[in-house]
């Protein structure tokens, strides 16, 4: 804190200052979490203590999201469509520039808290509709 500054206009500062918005990797682990039921990426990422572990293990969760693009049949419609249709890969390689480029553990904490959280409510989302899909199923079939 400079000698001019109050504290209040410090904390203004820091709550108003603009962070990176991650969008795309959270939806990329959403999809892995809703279509293979693992939160296994999640931990990982939650739990890395540096930014060169944290990039390995998103490029280990965009390796299998690779190979689940691949996959002829998905168990989760909405995350299909989420993967095939809505991911923008120059998104993904931004995010990773942005990761990439933080010089403090803090920082790293602030971003990698943002992108777990984020694909967890997602993949809440995604599997809520699924669920309220085949409720919606068993409550016709057993009308019938």
């Amino acid at each position: 804190m400079r000698r001019d500054e109050t504290y209040s206009e410090v904390v203004y500062l820091q709550t108003t200052r603009t962070k990176p918005i991650f969008e795309q990797i959270p939806n990329i682990l959403a999809v892995l979490i809703a279509e293979r039921g693992s939160y296994t990426y999640i931990d990982k990422i939650g739990y890395s203590p540096s930014r060169d572990l944290t990039l390995f293990y998103i490029r280990e969760a965009l390796r299998d999201f690779h190979s689940l693009l691949n996959q002829d049949s998905w168990s989760n419609k909405k995350a299909r469509e989420l993967a095939m249709e809505e991911i923008e890969y120059n998104g993904v390689n931004s995010e990773l520039e942005k990761i990439a480029g933080v010089s403090n553990l803090i920082e790293l904490r602030e971003i990698v808290s943002l992108i777990t959280a984020k694909a967890l409510s997602k993949a809440a989302e995604l599997r809520q509709s699924v669920e309220q899909r085949a409720e919606k199923c068993g409550t016709m079939s057993g009308e019938r």
